[in-house]
């Protein structure tokens, strides 16, 4: 009886990531997930301590036990998401981004500047530019091809342009300088999937993934926000997630330094 309640969770948490697979197959929907779920059956027994953890924290899974069911799927989802290919990718992408926070109001303030000088110079010296384009001119231009635009705000637009004096609508140059001003106090960009010590931090292949998760599962508004996985648990997820060979398998107090470190960081 006693062998028969032990297994319980593991067979209970096999037939749900099974039920749970097959109708994300089904469905043809999110695949980053399979390879983790399916490398979970796989190595079920490894996991096995997980499952009693998750089972006597929330009871046994189902569509109706929500806790449960989010932290099983944050867990499917890490596989992809927190990967260190993942990483690296998106710490070049938030890497770029920053540079362009940077570089927008200075190319910005450069082109305004420079129509400024344009109709300065021109004016006075008899020097034609062509003809005129009102603000709203610019805007049908840019709208061409956006049918949404052509077929219910042009016609308002064209009215409004028709009925107000030039001096009505912004200058191209305080338009753009107005996009200077917005991207500078704009702050510098966050990533939506991983945590900014992460994004911030040098590659290192346990914190980023157990940090991640740990975030992923505290910020989810319906699971228990005491709630966090064992270091023992945790340890194990990381070395399935990430299909660690058995040299570079992580460990309990692994987990236990880097939350550590990390809370020591934040304070």
């Amino acid at each position: 009886m006693n062998k028969l309640n032990k297994q319980a969770p593991l067979e209970i948490c096999e037939e749900f990531t099974k039920k749970n697979l097959e109708y994300l197959k089904n469905e043809q929907i999110w695949m980053s997930w399979w390879p983790l779920m399916e490398r979970m059956l796989k190595r079920s027994n490894e996991l096995e301590p997980v499952y009693a953890e998750l089972c006597k924290e929330f009871g046994n899974p189902s569509d109706s036990n929500i806790p449960f069911k989010l932290t099983l799927e944050a867990i499917w989802y890490s596989g992809k998401a927190f990967s260190p290919d993942t990483v690296v990718h998106k710490k070049a992408v938030h890497t770029e981004l920053v540079k362009l926070h940077d570089e927008i109001p200075r190319l910005a303030r450069k082109l305004a500047k420079a129509l400024r000088r344009q109709q300065e110079i021109a004016e006075p010296e008899d020097f034609g530019l062509g003809e005129y384009l009102s603000f709203v001119d610019i805007m049908c231009a840019a709208s061409e091809g956006n049918g949404h635009y052509n077929s219910f705000l042009k016609p308002e637009l064209e009215m409004l342009d028709g009925r107000f004096d030039r001096k009505y609508w912004p200058n191209l140059d305080d338009f753009i300088d107005a996009v200077a001003q917005r991207e500078e106090t704009r702050p510098e960009p966050l990533s939506g999937t991983l945590p900014d010590v992460v994004i911030q931090g040098r590659i290192n292949l346990y914190k980023n993934y157990v940090l991640s998760l740990d975030e992923d599962i505290e910020n989810c508004y319906q699971i228990p926000n005491n709630y966090q996985l064992s270091n023992a648990s945790m340890a194990t997820i990381v070395n399935v997630a990430l299909d660690l060979s058995a040299d570079n398998l992580i460990s309990p107090d692994t987990v236990r330094l880097i939350r550590h470190r990390n809370k020591n960081s934040s304070q």
